[in-house]
């Protein structure tokens, strides 16, 4: 489960599987200048309520060097996973086996990109080559999982085609369990073995290489294949049921209810409880948890989903977001506040099905219901405002844990105006091409929580650094003279950016004329797939407004050639205006971009493409100054 602190970004390993055996005829029925999986066949055999033995078989056609990525696999170990096999073979065309993958090949790690305390080790191989191409590689891997509540997806689509794709679920021992297709895949076979096991197998063909496109939504990358859920599994000695998400909740209370209060002689060490007002003492704890604490990923135990006790919590002064978030909850209720724990998908990972009650979530936050209105609070970031949550948990399906159950609830998505980024500046141009620039710039919002993290977690040289690389573009040598940084570890206050930037050649001249871009600090990008290509719904990740005022002072005798312009494009996704006005001396820019479109379904895709085109051509003009 993951928070926003000083963010870390796992890398996922494509965990897929392989066949040890040649065959006996390769009998390529394709070009095999491409690399293709010719067939990847994953078996999942329930052998009891808690005890899954999962193996994948892949044989695969390596005919570019990009393919010979494919000669890596991984299997990481914890409480609830254990290793089995992981095994890999080489042969040329004709089927004589030029490598086999050797004990001394596997390696192990204890190691983890996102957590500072695991519990969790890594078998794993890679480039696993030989020379020349093309040539076949076959992989095998297979692990125990102990608990049913880690029960794996199948989507068998990955970064290559796939010939053939199956999945087998055998049962030998019954259970309960619910699954959905997805994507254009036939409902299963189901057999009965001769020992009274049950079979159910999908197999799809012509599975095509999956690639992203500019903003997928991240639940559109899961494209075909099968999700799976039991109604009934055990964790930490806990039973739960998936039949619905109040009893989901009421499973998760009870992993957690013994660890939610604070001892009488830590409660009375927590300060800053008695503030008049409701809202005012939120803050102050929340300000209180933000400096005494900071966020680590910790990985022990229950496979990262049972928080630590609050007063252990307290005396460590660290923890992950279920840890931050029941510690605050804790501090909350000393205040005379009701407050609960809440699990999220956060947007940028995917979505929860409210009709499909699964192990779905990957953070957790404190939310302080109020009846007119309701508190998101982000425990694991020291760059939000209590009552200003980040874009990560806004419009997210969100599992409130109460002592009667779980209930679904939705997070609000703060409105366009709220995240602001405002520069005003005045820009001295002289005749060599230079440009002077002094401003100031103020975010809020999202635009600020986004700024605060990026630019807290660097010093001041890389602060300037930052800074010029906005301002330069093409401008050539650019250097930072002056920044000054307000309320920069202050969230409850407006970030300000006071600065001085020289622009040494920004200007672009022409015989008597200088040709200038006067959009400086906000840059336009669209990467969109022209909409005939685009298969996925769109999601921007924040609402925001841009906005941009500059006084440009010309060199002597220049003048503006042409007369005031402005002009307008709005549609339901924003809207995008402009004014250039000329002034004795000078030219007055102002430009403000209002971007309302959080998800765009595929069929408004093409009116989003349209209306982003038109601001494109509006938002990067060329002023020409012409000399006399």
């Amino acid at each position: 489960m993951a928070g926003i602190r000083k963010r870390y970004f796992a890398v996922l390993l494509c965990l897929s599987g392989v066949l040890t055996t040649p065959f006996c005829s390769w009998g390529f029925s394709r070009n095999v200048s491409e690399t293709s999986i010719l067939s990847s066949k994953t078996t999942i055999t329930v052998l009891g309520e808690n005890k899954l033995i999962v193996r994948r078989e892949d044989s695969i056609v390596v005919a570019d060097e990009s393919g010979k990525e494919l000669g890596s696999d991984a299997i990481r170990q914890t409480d609830f996973i254990k290793f089995r096999k992981l095994d890999a073979r080489i042969y040329d065309l004709s089927g004589r086996l030029l490598r086999k993958l050797q004990k001394k090949d596997i390696r192990e790690s204890s190691l983890s990109l996102t957590s500072v305390f695991n519990e969790h080790k890594t078998k794993f191989y890679s480039s696993f080559t030989v020379p020349g191409l093309p040539y076949r590689l076959t992989r095998v891997r297979e692990y125990e999982i102990k608990s049913a509540f880690f029960w794996p997806d199948w989507n068998p689509q990955t970064t290559v085609d796939v010939e053939h794709a199956r999945l087998e679920l055998i049962l030998k021992h019954q259970v309960e369990f619910e699954y959905r297709n997805i994507g254009d895949l036939a409902q299963p076979e189901i057999s009965a073995g001769p020992d009274g096991s049950k079979r159910y197998v999908w197999a799809i063909d012509d599975v095509p290489a999956f690639e992203d496109e500019y903003r997928s939504a991240p639940e559109a990358a899961f494209q075909m294949g099968v999700k799976f859920m039991p109604r009934k599994f055990k964790l930490a000695g806990f039973e739960g049921t998936s039949k619905d998400w109040r009893a989901f909740g009421s499973w998760y209370y009870a992993l957690i209810k013994d660890r939610l209060s604070l001892t009488a002689e830590n409660a009375a060490t927590i300060p800053l409880l008695h503030a008049v007002s409701r809202n005012e003492r939120i803050r102050q704890i929340y300000r209180f948890l933000q400096a005494q604490t900071r966020y680590v990923q910790i990985y022990l135990n229950e496979g990262g989903w049972r928080p630590h006790d609050v007063n252990r919590i307290k005396k460590m002064k660290y923890g992950d977001c279920k840890d931050l978030s029941i510690f605050m909850i804790a501090m909350l209720a000393q205040a005379g506040i009701e407050a609960h724990p809440a699990l999220v998908l956060t947007r940028d990972r995917g979505w929860v099905d409210p009709g499909f009650p699964a192990n779905n979530f990957n953070h957790c936050i404190a939310v302080v219901p109020f009846e007119n209105d309701t508190l998101w609070l982000e425990c694991t970031s020291d760059v939000t405002a209590f009552d200003d949550p980040p874009a990560s948990i806004e419009g997210v399906n969100v599992l409130l844990i109460k002592p009667d159950g779980g209930q679904l609830l939705r997070t609000p998505v703060s409105t366009a105006e709220k995240n602001r980024s405002k520069l005003v500046a005045r820009a001295q141009l002289f005749r060599d091409r230079h440009l002077r620039v002094e401003g100031t710039l103020m975010f809020t919002g999202n635009s600020a929580i986004s700024m605060r993290a990026s630019l807290s977690a660097v010093d001041q040289k890389e602060q300037k650094e930052w800074l010029v690389r906005r301002f330069s573009r093409k401008a050539g040598d650019a250097r930072c003279t002056l920044l000054t940084i307000d309320n920069l570890n202050d969230p409850d206050s407006l970030l300000t950016i006071r600065f001085d930037v020289d622009l040494q050649y920004f200007a672009r001249k022409a015989g008597n004329r200088l040709i200038i871009e006067p959009r400086l600090f906000h840059r336009w990008t669209f990467d969109g797939e022209d909409p005939s290509c685009r298969t996925m719904p769109l999601l921007n990740l924040t609402r925001f407004v841009e906005e941009d005022s500059i006084v440009f002072v010309l060199p002597e005798s220049f003048r503006v050639r042409g007369s005031t312009k402005s002009d307008t494009v709005r549609s339901e996704f924003g809207e995008y205006r402009f004014d250039m006005l000329p002034q004795k001396g000078g030219l007055l820019w102002r430009s403000s971009f209002t971007s309302r479109a959080r998800t765009v379904p595929l069929v408004d895709y093409p009116d989003y493409y349209d209306f982003m085109s038109s601001v494109g051509k509006q938002a990067s003009p060329k002023v020409v100054l012409q000399k006399g």
